[in-house]
C-alpha cells in the first residue's frame, strides 16, 4: 500500500461527509413529476464519489448503471454482454486481450468514445502518485500495474495501450482466467481523456466536465442533496431509452426513504427495512432481489487481541447468526460463507458457489470458550474491552447490539459499540482505527476472486492488515489457473483459510434488496451483482 494513501482518503471522505450531513431536504430537486417521461429516485447510498478511478462505492454504482457503460457487462445469469466493445479476442497464449470499440459510441457532448478514454481511467487508477482508486490493485494481472500502483514504476509502463482510437490492447503478466469479468469493474469504466483528471478531484460534480457515454447524462449536481439526469441523445441505444429526465435524491435513512415513497416525493426507493415486505406483500410496488452481498465482522489483525487467530475463531464460533438475523428482519439470511451466498459457481452448473463449500463456520459456544482459554483468556478473564464500529443506521445498530449481547453471554467479553455516519465508518476502517468493524461487500464482477483478492497482502482493500503468504499463494494460483474445475477448488481452499482456519473475517449474513417502485413503471431488470437496472424502464401513458 502507498504511504499516506489512507490519510488522504480519510480527508477526502470526511470532507464529503461534512457536506452531505448538511442535507435537510431536497428543495430544488422538486417532487415526483406527473410526467410519464420522468422519474424521481432515491439515492440510497452516499458512500464514495462518482469517479470510476476514485472511491467508486455505492453512489458510483447507482450512477454508473444509468450514465456509463464499460467494455462488457454481465446479465443476471452471469452471461457476458457486449457494451462499448463490439468484439474482442484473446491471444493463443492468454497474454494479450484486444478489444474493438463500437464506432457509434459517443459521449454526451457528441464527441467519440475512444480507446484513450478507457486507458485514461485505468492509468489514473494505477498512478501511484495521485490515485484515489480503491480497486486498482485488482488490475495486478496487467503488466506493470502492481509496480505503477506501488509507485515504484511509471504508469506509462502499464500494459494497456490504444493502438488507434477504437482498439484497446491489454498485456498480461500471465494468463488470467477471469480477465473478461475483471474489466467490467469500476476502474475499467471510461472517463473522458483530457477532462477527467486526478488533479481535478471534483470534476465529476460539474456537468460540463462529467460527461456520460450511457443512457443519461448529468445536468445538475448539488452535493449531499440531489443530482439531475437527462436522456443522452448520443447514446448508441437511445431508441430503447424511454425516460427523458431522472432526479436522484440522496436519502440515506431507510425510514425516511419509505416516507418519501409514500408521500410521492420519490417514485423509487431502495435498501428499505424489512417491514416494507409485509406492508407491501402482494402489491405490485414491491421489488425484491437477493443480493450478491456478504455482511461480516472485520478484525484488525495488526493489534492485540485480534492478532491471535484463536481469539478470532472463538468470536466467530460464539455467534448465532440466525438469532442476529431475527433481530433485523426477514430480509436478512444467516451465512457462514464469505463468498456471497447467492453468487453462482464458475463451473456453469447453475449451482451457487456456497452450495459447493457448505458451512464454513461451526457455531459452537463450548469450542469457542476452549479456544479463548487457549488464547490466554479463560472465561474472558483479562480480555480487554474492545470496540465495534458500525454505520449508524437501524439495521446495523440492531446487528451490533446482538453481537455485543452474544459475546458477553457466550464468552464474557465486553464490547463497546461505536455507531457513526457511514462515510466516517469507512474512513476509520481505511485508516486502521478500529478493533472490530462492520464490513459489507457486494460483488463488482461475477467471480469469487472479487471477494478473495481483497485480503492479499498488497491489496488496497485490505483494511485488516492481513499478511498471509499461504493465502497470497492460493490467490495467485487461482488467478493463473485456466482449468475452471481446478481453479474452483483453489478458491474454495482460499475461502476456508480466510474464514475457517484463520478467521480473518467472521461472516454474518446476506440480504435481499427491498425496493418500492411506482407500479406505473415497468421494464426493469437486474445485473449479475443483483443491482436493479432502471435505464430502460417506461411508464404507462
Amino acid at each position: 500500500m502507498r504511504k499516506g494513501f489512507f490519510k488522504k482518503m480519510a480527508a477526502v471522505v470526511l470532507a464529503v461527509v461534512t457536506t452531505m450531513t448538511m442535507f435537510t431536504g431536497c428543495g430544488g430537486a422538486g417532487s415526483t413529476s406527473a410526467s410519464t417521461k420522468s422519474i424521481t429516485i432515491q439515492g440510497g447510498n452516499t458512500e464514495g464519489d462518482l469517479d470510476p478511478a476514485g472511491v467508486a462505492l455505492g453512489m458510483f454504482i447507482q450512477y454508473s448503471r444509468l450514465c456509463l457503460e464499460p467494455l462488457v457487462t454481465y446479465d443476471s445469469d452471469g452471461k457476458v454482454s457486449k457494451a462499448m466493445a463490439e468484439s474482442y479476442e484473446e491471444s493463443s497464449d492468454g497474454l494479450t486481450w484486444t478489444f474493438h470499440l463500437r464506432k457509434d459510441a459517443k459521449w454526451s457532448d457528441g464527441s467519440a468514445v475512444t480507446s484513450a478514454d478507457f486507458v485514461n481511467t485505468i492509468k489514473r487508477s494505477l498512478d501511484g502518485k495521485t490515485s484515489k482508486s480503491i480497486y486498482a490493485d485488482m488490475l495486478s494481472p496487467i503488466v506493470g500495474a502492481t509496480e505503477a500502483y506501488a509507485g515504484t514504476a511509471s504508469v506509462d509502463n502499464v500494459g494497456v495501450t490504444a493502438p488507434d482510437d477504437y482498439t484497446i490492447e491489454f498485456k498480461l503478466v500471465k494468463p488470467c482466467s477471469y480477465f473478461l469479468k475483471l474489466i467490467a469493474m469500476q476502474c475499467c469504466y471510461p472517463s473522458k481523456a483530457g477532462i477527467a483528471t486526478n488533479e481535478n478531484e471534483t470534476w465529476y460534480t460539474d456537468p460540463k466536465t462529467n460527461l456520460a457515454n450511457g443512457a443519461f447524462y448529468m445536468t445538475e449536481y448539488v452535493q449531499g442533496q440531489y443530482y439531475k439526469l437527462k436522456k443522452n441523445p448520443n447514446y448508441y441505444d437511445a431508441d430503447k431509452v424511454y425516460l427523458e429526465d431522472i432526479t436522484v435524491k440522496f436519502i440515506d435513512d431507510a425510514t425516511a426513504a419509505v416516507s418519501a415513497y409514500k408521500t410521492n416525493e420519490v417514485d423509487f426507493a431502495t435498501n428499505l427495512p424489512a417491514y416494507v415486505m409485509s406492508e407491501y406483500q402482494g402489491k405490485s410496488d414491491l421489488v425484491l432481489q437477493p443480493n450478491i452481498t456478504t455482511r461480516f465482522i472485520l478484525f484488525n489483525v495488526t493489534k492485540a487481541p485480534f492478532n491471535n487467530d484463536k481469539v478470532r475463531r472463538a468470536i466467530s464460533m460464539a455467534l448465532s447468526r440466525a438469532e442476529i438475523c431475527k433481530t433485523v428482519g426477514d430480509d436478512y439470511e444467516a451465512s457462514t460463507q464469505f463468498i456471497a451466498k447467492y453468487m453462482l459457481s464458475n463451473l456453469g452448473t447453475g449451482k451457487k458457489f456456497s452450495d459447493e463449500s457448505g458451512e464454513m463456520v461451526t457455531e459452537d459456544i463450548a469450542k469457542a470458550k476452549s479456544l479463548l482459554a487457549e488464547a490466554g483468556y479463560p472465561n474472558g478473564a483479562g480480555f480487554p474491552t474492545v470496540t465495534y464500529n458500525y454505520p449508524n443506521n437501524e439495521q446495523d445498530k440492531l446487528i451490533a447490539q446482538a453481537i455485543q449481547a452474544q459475546l458477553k453471554s457466550a464468552l464474557n467479553i465486553n464490547v463497546e459499540l461505536n455507531g457513526m455516519e457511514s462515510q466516517v465508518c469507512v474512513s476509520e476502517r481505511k485508516s486502521g482505527n478500529f478493533d472490530m468493524t462492520r464490513h459489507n461487500w457486494t460483488a463488482d464482477y461475477d467471480d469469487a476472486m472479487d471477494y478473495l483478492l481483497m485480503w492479499t497482502s498488497t491489496s488496497g482493500l485490505n483494511d485488516a492488515g492481513i499478511k498471509d503468504a499461504d493465502y497470497d499463494k492460493l490467490c495467485e494460483d487461482a488467478t493463473a489457473e485456466l482449468d475452471e474445475t481446478k481453479r474452483n477448488t483453489i478458491m474454495h481452499d482460499a475461502e476456508k483459510l480466510l474464514v475457517t482456519d484463520k478467521a480473518y473475517v467472521a461472516p454474518l449474513a446476506t440480504n435481499k434488496t427491498i425496493c418500492l417502485l411506482n407500479p406505473k413503471y415497468t421494464g426493469y431488470s437486474f445485473d449479475s451483482a443483483g443491482q436493479i437496472l432502471l435505464k430502460f424502464i417506461k411508464a404507462a401513458e
